[in-house]
């Protein structure tokens, strides 16, 4: 009998340790139309003081890839899905009350299942469409720029201490549709008001890293900063590449100083990159992949295939 119960004991602690661990923090930034050549011409001349550090202390790309055609809602679905637009459903890309949340689970769904807290919180209200019900504890739409997201966003990390935080900053692309990315092909550069947007969102997501270190869990977070899209002109959907690349930095003490990333990236290895910073398994059919040489932790966990993915 005691036997039995050493074994059990042992097969328990197996469990635990296979669980996430509640003491882990991911977060996910999305700045909107985020386009990686000028976020990475503006770091390197210190003008994003914020990029410029998790790229010297992290992991990153700035020829990661999203979904064609790069609309805002597929494309954060499939960001935090792991799924393609395809399997995930999400085809269209403004707020229908009608169609409900997406009917596959979240990256936020899934830390739910481990008994983890979730929160979120955007700057466009068509993102509401990817909160399955149980799965987001705090969901705050804000009707502002970086500032003021940013704001919110500390005092939900400060109150509400989510081990996953997905936030979402809308001013590149309302800048590009207004103003213009500019066009590399023609030589054109981007818009003033660009630059001015993107300097805010560095700001705003150096309050969030701030935070995170005044409370001490900067060294068990994994940041990650990516986009939905790029943009030139005043218009992004297309296969030119200046649509299609996005920016993919990660940084924290989960984070691997790995420098600039030699393999390539998508925007639905997000998903399964945050999984595996929580500890938590990944579905073995979704089509996002772990970025391993972005993480520390490389012990990888595969959950076996089930009914995470439900078609429409």
């Amino acid at each position: 009998m005691r036997r039995l119960v050493l074994l059990w004991g042992i097969c328990a602690t197996i469990v635990v340790a296979l669980a996430a661990p509640d003491d882990r923090t991911v977060v996910i930034v999305s700045w909107d139309g985020g386009k990686p050549s000028v976020i990475r011409d503006l770091a390197q001349r210190g003008e994003l003081p914020t990029i410029r550090s998790m790229m010297a202390d992290g992991s990153y790309t700035f020829a990661a890839e999203t979904i064609v055609p790069s609309s805002t809602l597929p494309s954060h679905a499939s960001m935090l899905t792991g799924l393609s637009p395809r399997r995930h459903g999400v085809a269209w890309n403004d707020y229908r009350p009608g169609k409900g949340a997406v009917t596959v689970t979240t990256v936020l769904g899934f830390a739910k299942r481990a008994g983890l807290r979730t929160a979120m919180v955007f700057s466009k209200k068509k993102l509401v469409h990817l909160i399955r019900p149980g799965t987001v504890d705090v969901a705050e739409y804000i009707r502002g720029d970086a500032d003021k997201v940013a704001e919110v966003a500390v005092r939900v990390l400060e109150n509400q201490k989510p081990h996953v935080l997905f936030v979402h900053f809308r001013d590149p692309d309302s800048a590009g549709h207004g103003f213009g990315w500019g066009s590399e092909a023609r030589g054109i550069p981007p818009s003033d008001e660009f630059l001015v947007a993107l300097r805010r969102c560095d700001r705003a997501l150096g309050d969030i890293v701030a935070a995170l270190k005044r409370d001490g869990r900067w060294t068990r977070t994994l940041l990650i900063v990516t986009a939905d899209h790029g943009g030139h002109d005043r218009r992004h959907g297309t296969v030119n590449p200046e649509d299609v690349r996005i920016p993919w930095i990660a940084a924290g003490g989960l984070a691997a100083k790995a420098g600039e990333l030699s393999r390539s990236v998508r925007t639905m290895d997000t998903a399964a990159t945050a999984l595996v910073a929580l500890g938590l398994p990944t579905p073995d059919n979704w089509d996002g992949k772990p970025v391993w040489a972005a993480l520390r932790d490389r012990k990888e966990r595969i959950l076996p295939q089930g009914d995470e993915i439900r078609r429409r």
